[in-house]
This record gives structure tokens, sequence and C-alpha cells, in this order.
């Protein structure tokens, strides 16, 4: 009998190459550091003080340079910051305008993994709950400057070495008596247009001020306003400089438009898109979410008209859905906002006869489409009539005639665009001309008002850099508009981990920190687990719970109406860092990085469960006996659902604790006869949550940057089942038009749950059914992807004599489901007794029942790179077929 779990821990040889998976170091040869992955760069530590001196361990190297920020979340102290300019004990605070201070007792040292404390309260008062928010120097990320006053007049220029354009410049004098935090970035200055002429201060809840050349930023060095003092004779100041600052080459500008407009009154041809594919693109960043065109290409004089909308082209918002004239007819998304005072990327694609709206790359909404367009007159920044004009900017604007750029959702171009072939106009991003173009067949002409503008969708090329292709950037400095009633949703082009916003038109409104570690929580309809819990920068008080803001995929979404995120037409500037994902996260070297098996420790101590890493997903249970296969993510917080039922979310409360960074759960009633697997996001996992639209086709962006190859999908608010694809269904062939119920022993059937299409790297799509798309209602999913030495989907046919699998790695956790027939979701795993040869027992668990686990029977054992299956029927009957997942 293996049902006695003896031992809390897997043993380490498990994780190791040939034993457990792994793909090997990412050492540089030569011991050279290697710097691509977020992990390296920044790190958000939970602790409670305990006051006496520690190591914080967090895999920062901060002797190279950074910035560690901390706040005692439990009491009133000060935002207490520490960086390698100024040295160790030198305090400087963001709630006030006093100069720095020292103690000897706060941050004592900074490590290559972190830093070390001594017993000063501020920062380690004894069961008080800390966090330490950790930014390292380096290229395209964070840079902290420093420099002496030597009282020479005028203005004041600043050497930095973050090699890009700053998004964000945060400047304290640390010696004067009063010296208040000064700030640049990006998104001042009405919503980015002249940054340079406006600031706010960090340590109050002022609104943005007008100055003209407060700052004025280059890749090289800012140069201060004279007004700001930042050069008194002797006097010390700090400077942190983040990334993401406005891509500077010519081709990047836009064209401001105040409803006005341009068009063309020359016929061309080249407007004419026939029956062809043909791609037409662009960025629009609106100032209001009324009705408004961005284009129109009709056969009338200056484009605009009234009539035959369904042989002309256009887009539009209409204040609620994304409107477009083509394919015959009308069409409309779902209710979605335009999203103003934020770029977002917009292209209208015919591909092999089907019509589709793409807005941030994600697919809105399509129709089939066999219209023969005949247009040859484009008006940009507008549709219909002159009364449907665009508020707002327009840059990149492209048309390429014969050719689908896009054929599926994808990610944005993050650079301008360029004339590629079939390319018959690229307008909109010059720098001289609100007319010019890079290619145009006749004569733009401006309906007046239009102008050139600085105010770009692009970021520095620099900042892109980082992940294994070196091509991604980390930090997002942005702004947007408050909509009151409506929420705006945020495209960052990847999902956040940290996030400071500040409103900067009202002077009531404080700077609001959020962070995944502390709980940004996507609520489900039913529950009450939303609340996001959130730091003040220019406060001294301890943390608060509100529910203002959700995570996307690509960014964050605002969830109410109120000041401090979401006033009407109040202007919002943000500061976000991107989370470890498949394109920037430190890839796996061994199995036990990215998923971990471990047994409850019967205590109250923070975690219950052992991970060595953050955990997104767990499920728990009592293998024991009978027993729910209680899972949890750290998206959606204290909400928890189990595989083996169809409920919708139940309130797990405290004991869903998602604060460590090496586990997770809170219960000292989980001891060693309780189990729990765990996983952390990286290429070969996600979860990812969304609200439903009940729409054949909605489209869900991920962010593993591989296809999954297996989903499953709950609805939280509702009783429906979980939905399970896999790419192993029907034996490879046309899977993604099958389905598996997760928490029944079916061999489900076929129906439109994937829409017929298999999912990508970027995206995934859903039928229409409200169990896994209802409209409204909050969804969730987890999606697996094999990733060699560490994961594997596959499947197979039994064979009636014990099959061997290959893997690449030796599976500590195994997941089997037969699928011509009815079978149970098996689940094997070392921890709990998978045998390492013929003849013996194992343990095994379904994920579809509250079953107590079977130990009586031999089910197979792992090989070093595979498995070997018994002839059971449940896992290896003849001709039966299996989908399996499996993890070293």
């Amino acid at each position: 009998m293996k049902d006695i779990l003896s031992a809390k821990k897997e043993s380490p040889i498990l994780g190791l190459t040939g034993l457990g998976g792994g793909v090997g170091s990412n050492i540089v040869a030569g011991g050279a550091e290697e710097v691509k992955y977020i992990e390296q760069l920044f790190n958000t530590k939970l602790f409670v003080g305990n006051e006496t001196a520690r190591s914080i361990t967090n895999g920062i190297n901060n002797t190279k340079g950074g910035l560690v920020w901390i706040k005692n979340r439990s009491g009133s102290f000060s935002h207490t910051l520490f960086d390698s300019e100024r040295g160790v004990h030198n305090i400087i605070r963001t709630n006030n305008a006093n100069p720095q201070t020292s103690s000897s007792q706060t941050l004592t040292s900074f490590n290559t993994d972190g830093f070390n404390l001594g017993t000063e309260t501020m920062v380690n008062r004894s069961g008080d709950n800390i966090a330490a928010w950790n930014f390292r120097e380096q290229e395209g990320f964070f840079d902290v400057v420093k420099w002496t006053g030597n009282g020479g007049g005028g203005d004041k220029t600043v050497s930095h070495n973050l090699g890009s354009v700053p998004g964000c410049i945060i400047v304290k004098n640390v010696t004067a008596g009063t010296s208040n935090w000064v700030v640049y970035h990006r998104g001042l200055g009405d919503r980015g247009d002249e940054p340079q002429n406006a600031y706010v201060m960090l340590n109050a809840q002022n609104a943005s001020a007008t100055l003209s050349g407060a700052f004025n930023v280059t890749s090289t060095q800012f140069t201060l306003k004279s007004d700001f003092s930042p050069n008194t004779n002797g006097e010390d100041y700090i400077a942190y400089v983040f990334a993401g600052g406005r891509n500077t080459a010519a081709t990047s500008s836009s064209v401001k438009f105040s409803s006005n407009r341009i068009y063309t009154n020359n016929a061309s041809n080249d407007f004419n898109m026939g029956t062809g594919d043909f791609t037409i693109e662009f960025w629009v960043k609106t100032q209001h979410n009324n009705n408004m065109g961005m284009f129109q290409i009709s056969s009338t004089s200056e484009g605009l008209t009234t009539s035959a909308t369904g042989t002309t082209l256009a887009v539009a918002h209409n204040g609620s859905n994304w409107h477009c004239y083509g394919g015959g007819g009308n069409m409309d998304s779902t209710p979605n906002s335009s999203n103003p005072g934020t770029w977002q990327h917009v292209a209208y694609v015919k591909h092999n006869n089907v019509l589709t709206l793409y807005v941030e790359g994600t697919k809105m909404v399509s129709r089939a489409d066999t219209v023969n367009y005949n247009g040859q007159y484009i008006n940009i920044a507008g549709y219909y009539t002159t009364s449907y004009l665009l508020n707002g900017y327009i840059s990149n604007f492209r048309i390429v005639k014969g050719t689908a750029v896009y054929t599926s959702s994808f990610r944005p171009p993050t650079e301008p665009l360029t004339a590629i072939s079939g390319t018959t106009l690229l307008c909109c991003n010059d720098s001289t001309s609100n007319t010019g173009a890079t290619v145009t067949p006749v004569t733009l002409r401006s309906g007046g008002g239009t102008a050139m503008a600085t105010n770009v969708p692009f970021s520095d090329p620099n900042d892109y850099k980082y992940g294994e292709n070196e091509d991604q950037n980390l930090v997002k400095c942005g702004c947007y508009k408050g909509l009151g009633a409506t929420f705006p949703e945020i495209h960052c082009g990847w999902q956040p981990q940290w996030i400071l916003i500040k409103n900067t038109n009202l002077t009531t409104e404080n700077w609001f920190i959020f962070d995944t570690m502390r709980g940004i929580v996507t609520k489900s309809a039913n529950g009450t687990n939303g609340t996001d819990i959130v730091s003040q920068a220019n406060l001294i008080g301890s943390d608060t719970g509100w529910d203002l803001i959700d995570l996307t995929p690509r960014g964050f979404k605002i969830k109410i109406n109120d000041d401090k995120v979401n006033s009407t037409n109040g202007s919002y500037i943000y500061i976000a860092v991107r989370g470890s994902d498949g394109y920037v996260g430190k890839p796996a070297e061994a199995g036990t990085d990215v998923f971990a098996m471990d047994t409850g420790n019967s205590s109250s101590t923070v975690p219950t469960f052992d991970s060595g890493f953050p955990v997104d997903f767990g499920i728990m249970r009592n293998p024991g006996t009978a027993d729910n296969n209680n899972t949890g993510t750290r998206l959606t917080g204290s909400g928890g659902m189990y595989t083996n039922g169809s409920p919708g979310e139940a309130n797990y409360g405290s004991q869903w604790d998602w604060g460590s960074d090496a586990g997770w759960v809170a219960n000292n009633n989980y001891g060693s006869s309780t189990v729990s697997y765990m996983w952390k996001r990286h290429a070969g996992f996600e979860v990812v949550t969304w609200k439903g639209n009940g729409t054949l086709g909605n489209t869900i962006p991920h962010g593993m940057g591989v296809a999954p190859e297996m989903i499953w999908v709950k609805n939280r608010d509702q009783g429906y089942g979980w939905y399970a694809g896999h790419m192993g269904l029907n034996d490879g062939v046309d899977p993604w038009h099958k389905y598996l119920d997760l928490n029944l022993s079916g061999a489900g059937g076929d129906y439109t749950v994937w829409n017929d299409t298999p999912p990508t790297a970027t995206h995934f799509q859903l039928g229409h059914e409200s169990g896994y798309n209802g409209n409204g209602e909050q969804m969730v999913a987890m999606l697996f992807a094999s990733i060699p030495g560490i994961s594997k989907c596959g499947y197979y046919t039994g064979t009636g004599s014990n099959p061997t699998i290959t893997t690449g790695f030796s599976p500590r956790f195994l997941l089997i489901k037969r699928t011509n027939t009815s079978g149970d979701w098996n689940v094997f795993d070392t921890l709990r007794g998978f045998s390492q040869g013929s003849g013996d027992v194992d343990c095994q668990l379904k994920l579809n029942t509250n079953d107590a686990q079977d130990c009586n029977n031999d089910w197979g054992y792992p090989t070093s790179d595979g498995f070997v299956i018994s002839t059971n029927q449940q896992t290896g009957g003849n001709t039966s077929t299996y989908i399996y997942y499996a993890h070293a």
C-alpha cells in the first residue's frame, strides 16, 4: 500500500535532467551574466517582520544597482526607499517632502540575490506584513541617477544610462529642508501631447502643473527646468528613470484630428479593393467615446457617403460597439469601449472571402464577404457624414491591396509600419506634414485643423531587448481617459504584475500601487472575492482593499466608477511592469521550477504547501478519503471551484492565500494527509480570466508564446461543468472540433466549444454557449502546452501489452483520459506513489470524482524518458484511445 504520505517533500533528485526533466543550464559561457528575463530585474517580496537582522532573497542582483522600495502594510509607516547610488541606511520617503535620513538598522546591504535588513521597525517590525518592490538597473528597464549641484544657473542636464528614451522620471532633492518629489511622465501634457511641458508631484494629491520645458528627455540625458532648482550648490539629487518612452523615429508620428479629416478628391483605383484580399490598419487614440469614424472608402469624392454602406469599407466606434461597413451590410462587435486616451491598433482585413475586424490584434467581429469593392476615394478620421468625424489621433495608416497581412488574431506591431509589397497608402506618419505620406497614389488633402503630433503609439525600440528572442519590453508608461459609468480597458501588450496609477486633473486623488503578489483579483458575479490590495505612495497608511481593476491577458481593465481610477473625463497616467509569461519569463531548467507537489504542514505558517516559486494555479485535496479536487488561481484570489463538480465559484476566504513567493494556502487544518499540485505561469502553462460575450468566435488572448495543447474552461458564475480540449482528441485529427467534460467520465463529443479553430501561440477561440462563454459572466481557463524536458501533451492507442510512451523526461505527474468511450481523468504522481517497476501497486486519483485514491493496482511506472502503462482499460486497453498530460 502506498496511501501513506510518509514524506513531506519530493526528492529533489526528481528535478534533474533524465530523472524529472530539465532543458539544461542557460548560464553564459565564461560566467558572464545574461540578463533577459523579468525575474532578474523586478520582484515583489512579501514577508512578516521579526525585528531580527535578516536576508531577503528575491533573485535580484542589486550589486548591479537598483532601488528597494519598502512599505509596512500593517501600520502607519512611510514608504521607505533605498537605492544603490545613495547607499545603504539612507532613506527617502515618497509620502513627504523631507530630506534623506539615515538609520543603520534599515537596509544594511545590497546583495547578489536580494538585500539585507536590520531591526528597524519601519522595515521589519515584528508580526507586521511588509512589501518590498525591487527594481534592478538595466538598459531598457530602469536606472538610478545621482548628482550633486554645483550652483550653476539655468536648466540642469543630467546623463543617464537607460539606453532608451525614459517614459517616467521621478526626481527628489535628498538634502534640502523641504523639496517635493517631481515627476515627468510620457502621458502628461494633455494626455501625452506635450509631456515636456508638465509635471506632477509624487508626495501629494496635486493635479499636474504646466511649465514650458519642464523636462526634455532623450535616450542619454534629461534636462530639468531651472524652476525646479535642480542644481543648488552642494545639494544631492536622485532620479529614478523608467523605460517606456516614445519612439523618436520620424515615421512614428501621428496626426491630431479635432473633428476634421484627411481625404482625397482625385479618383484612384489603388483604393479599389475588388474581390481580393486586403489589409487596412492603423493606430487610433480617441479623445471621447462618442460615435465617430476612423475611415471610409467609397465611390463618392472625399470618401464619405451614406449610401450603399454594404459595398463601401468603413470602421467606426459608435460609443458602445465597433461598427463596420462592408461584406454586404453592417456588422457590430459586442459592446467594447474605444478606450479614449490610450492608443489601439486596428486592422480591417479580408482573407479568403472573410472580412474581419481586429482590435489590438484580437478578432472583434467577422463575416463572409464576396463584395466587389470599387471605391476610389478615401476619408481618414470619419465616416458616413461630417457629423461623425474623429476627435483624436491616427498614426501609421496603411492600406495593403491584395494581401491579408493578418489571417488570425495576432500580437500588434511595436514599430512604425513600412511599405511592404502591395502597399497603396501609408500616411499619418510624417513628422513635417499632416498630409505627408510614405506612399500615396493621389494628393491627400486636409479638412482644416489637423496637425502633426508627437503623441505616438510606439515606445523606444531599445526597450525591446528581453526574452529568449530579445525582442520584448518590460515597462509600459501610458495614459488613459476616465469614462465614469463606462469602464476602459488599457492595453499594455502583456499582463502586468505591478501598476502605479495617478489621476492628474484632480487635486483629491492619490498614487495607487497594485501588484499581483498582494492581489489584483478578478471578481466573479456571485462572489465576494474581488478585493484588490492597494497601497498609496503619497500616504503613510496601511494597505487598503478596494475593487478597482482587473488584469487582462494584455493589460488591465477598470471596473469601478470612482475618481481613484475612473472619474468622468479624468486624465490618468500609469507605470506598468510586465509579469512573467512565456515570452519574458526565465525558462524552466527543470520541471521543479514551474511545477511542484507537496503535502500540508499542519500549522499556521504560510504557505501550507511549499512550491519554491509563486503559485498561479493549485489543486488541493486529501487523497486518502472522499474529498473534492479543490482549485484556486492567483487571478481569482479567494475564489475556488472543484474539478469533480459543476458549481460556480465559492469564497474560500483567507485560507486561499497567494502572498507567498514559495507556495500557497494558509490553513493549519491541512496536514500531511493533504496533497497539492502547483503550477507557475510560463511557456507551458497559463491562467486566463475574461468576461464572456455569448458570441460564436469569441477570441481570447494569452501570454504563453506557444499554442496551448490542452485547455480547461469553467464558468465561475454559474453551475456549468468544466470543458476540456486536447490536441490528441480524435487521434489528433481535427481535435478542436471535439471536447471533453473534465468533471465527467464520458467520451465528450463534437461541438463548437472551440469554434472548430485550433488555438494559436497568441489566442484561442470559443463558441457561444453559456458554460464557457456566457454573456457577461466571468470565465477562467487553464492552458497547458508541451515544453521539451518539462511537460508533454500527447496521445496514444492502447495495445493490451503495456505500451511505452516517450515524453523526453521522467514524469513526476501524469494525467490520462480514455477518449473513445467513457473513462476517468486518472492522476498518478511520484509523491503519492507511482512505482518504478512492473508489478508494484500505484495510487490512482480521479479529477472527475471525489473518490479516495485507489492504491491496489499496478497502473504502470515512469521511465527515464517517459512511462510504461498497464493494460487496465482506464489507461491501456487494447485499441482504446487515450490522451495524456505529463510533467517532469
